[in-house]
């Protein structure tokens, strides 16, 4: 009895090895924005009508890269609005009209990462509902994720639960509407992807637990 108790736990403390760091993308805050739409540049505080989000806004160094784009336009990043999407303060949006208009948010981990997505709320503007169609996608694999609907008015917005993770990245992925829906507070994580040592001493353990109980039987 007292071999296999050491021998779980082992197998418990290994389980718990890859550890994952949580992370929230709120665009509220300050020198979040540049002046120059690929979002390269210095960092200012964000402004309606001159707001381009900065592209190493949300990175972690060594952990992960957060990439914007407006693919429907070719800006190199996308746009930042104060208020007026639900009750959202702060939010990321794309091109000039709901009828052709796409933004991606790319979460691309450094090598031996895995990145997950929890959720991301979607908001409104001007007390008007508007349609819009989600993917989240695995960066160079397939989609895991969609929604198609109507992001309604009122107080509270919308929130999606992709619950999704991949090694290659994470792209979201919205559009018709892009302009006037947009997107705020995105909960994501990155852990380590375990050594396959890791997962041949997983296996021995299972293995010899395997052994002790045919033992006592």
């Amino acid at each position: 009895m007292k071999k296999s108790f050491l021998v779980l736990s082992a197998l418990l403390a290994l389980g718990g090895t890859a550890h994952a760091a949580d992370y929230t993308l709120d665009f509220d805050y300050k020198l979040n924005c540049t002046a120059n739409g690929s979002g390269y540049g210095p960092r200012q505080d964000c402004s309606n009508g001159n707001g381009s989000i900065a592209q190493s806004y949300g990175d972690v160094a060594g952990v992960v890269d957060v990439q914007y784009a407006a693919p429907y336009t070719g800006h190199g990043t996308l746009n930042w609005w104060d208020a007026g999407y639900n009750a959202l303060h702060g939010v990321l949006y794309a091109g000039a009209s709901d009828a052709h208009s796409a933004a991606r948010i790319d979460f691309v981990p450094q090598a031996g990462q895995v990145v997950s997505l929890s959720r991301f709320d979607l908001g409104t503007y001007g007390g008007v509902a508007h349609t819009t169609s989600v993917t989240v996608s695995a960066i160079g694999g397939p989609v895991l994720f969609s929604f198609d609907g109507i992001i309604p008015t009122g107080n509270s917005a919308t929130t999606l639960f992709p619950g999704v993770s991949s090694a290659s990245g994470l792209s979201i992925l919205w559009h018709d509407s892009a302009y006037n829906v947009g997107i705020d507070n995105i909960h994501f994580s990155v852990s380590s992807v375990p050594e396959p040592s890791s997962y041949a001493m997983l296996a021995g353990g299972l293995l010899l637990l395997g052994a002790i109980a045919r033992r006592r039987a």
